[in-house]
């Protein structure tokens, strides 16, 4: 991107309500970067919100619907939807500076990322189905998998390749809609967790709902009394249940 182009960017994101003030000189690669593009927004230098940042990442990424892809909008704001329901999920976790935590269907790894930086005397765990999620996770935590603190394994909710009772804390963060089996997936991880340990399931509910109850019935994204009736039945007590627009958070614990 040209130094000009960068210029008239700034201006049609000015004039659109995108930037509250000015950023300076950014440098062209810097510009072009996903990870300087997040922090505008995170800072408030961009409004959050989305249709907002879709018109920013149109202009500085050239993102349009319907060219696919992982720089495709909808790509986008699909990762942007998941970055702040980790965010605001993990906010409803009390992490101690020694816990060993699992990440059931860790995905590209960010939740274990932000989780790592909270507990440096712990040890910390993720599960996938998927070959290219695991790998992605290796990749964004390779300092934390070289040192031995993070590990993956390729595994479903149903068939975790953990001892009894091993765990102190079990986060599923926008995954739980897709288990085929919720029931056994909650048995499992109820057997993983030591007395006293936390389970944490998280939500969205506004892009995938309709999608997730089309395909099946055990896709279909739960309200926060079935998700607290579905953890009691499991086992589980002293259940919590956080909703905050289109995101909703259950916490329970294993007594």
């Amino acid at each position: 991107m040209t130094a000009r182009n960068r210029s008239f960017c700034a201006k049609v994101l000015r004039a659109g309500g995108c930037i509250r003030h000015g950023v300076g000189h950014v440098p062209p690669r810097q510009l072009l970067s996903m990870r300087f593009f997040y922090s505008l927004f995170d800072n408030g230098i961009i409004s959050s919100d989305w249709h907002l940042r879709r018109k920013a990442g149109t202009r500085l990424f050239g993102f349009r619907s319907g060219r696919g892809g992982s720089g495709s909008s909808k790509n986008f704001r699909e990762r942007l939807r998941s970055r702040h329901l980790t965010e605001w999920a993990l906010g409803q976790l009390v992490i101690e500076s020694d816990d060993h935590i699992l990440d059931v269907g860790c995905g590209g790894g960010d939740a274990l990322y932000v989780i790592s930086r909270e507990n440096p005397g712990g040890r910390c765990y993720g599960v996938d189905i998927s070959e290219a999620a695991l790998a992605a996770s290796r990749r964004k935590n390779m300092a934390s998998v070289k040192s031995g603190k993070m590990k993956f394994y390729k595994a479903s909710v149903s068939h975790l390749p953990f001892d009894d009772q091993c765990l102190h804390t079990v986060i599923a963060i926008d995954t739980y809609q897709y288990w085929h089996h919720p029931e056994r997936g909650l048995m499992e991880i109820r057997r993983v967790l030591q007395y006293g340990g936390t389970v944490l399931i998280a939500l969205g509910t506004d892009v995938d709902k309709g999608k997730a109850r089309e395909s099946s019935a055990a896709r279909r994204i739960p309200d926060g009394e079935e998700l607290r009736r579905k953890l009691t039945e499991a086992g589980f007590c002293n259940v919590t249940v956080e909703v905050s627009g289109d995101r909703e958070c259950a916490v329970a614990k294993k007594e």
